[in-house]
């Protein structure tokens, strides 16, 4: 990997760029959708899960007794 050098202004409107939320990625509307899906939050101590990044779903893997 090599460094890479900006100029303070370069870096100023960089950052503001990435301020503006239509040049965000937003996951947060993804990662709600998965604890909506989820009807009883106790089952989660219950069940072991894990989080598919590319589908972003929860697969549950095993009971817990």
């Amino acid at each position: 990997m090599s460094d890479t050098f900006v100029t303070s202004d370069q870096f100023n409107k960089i950052q503001a760029r990435l301020q503006k939320p239509e040049n965000r990625k937003q996951h947060i509307g993804k990662y709600e959708d998965v604890c909506k899906n989820v009807e009883d939050f106790s089952q989660l101590n219950k069940q072991t899960y894990i989080f598919n990044k590319q589908t972003h779903n929860l697969i549950k893997l095993i009971s817990k007794p």
